[in-house]
């Protein structure tokens, strides 16, 4: 399934620097990994 969202520039850095820095291999491996998170916290 694909979600669009709008994601202010600083966040953008952010999830660039995690993945250059290996963290995850893309953008979208970052977003749905603290999409999870914040899912687990609430349950």
């Amino acid at each position: 399934m694909v979600v669009q969202l709008r994601l202010p520039a600083r966040l953008v850095r952010e999830l660039d620097r995690l993945t250059e820095e290996g963290y995850y291999g893309s953008r979208t491996e970052a977003v749905a990994d603290a999409i999870r998170h914040l899912l687990e916290r609430y349950r």
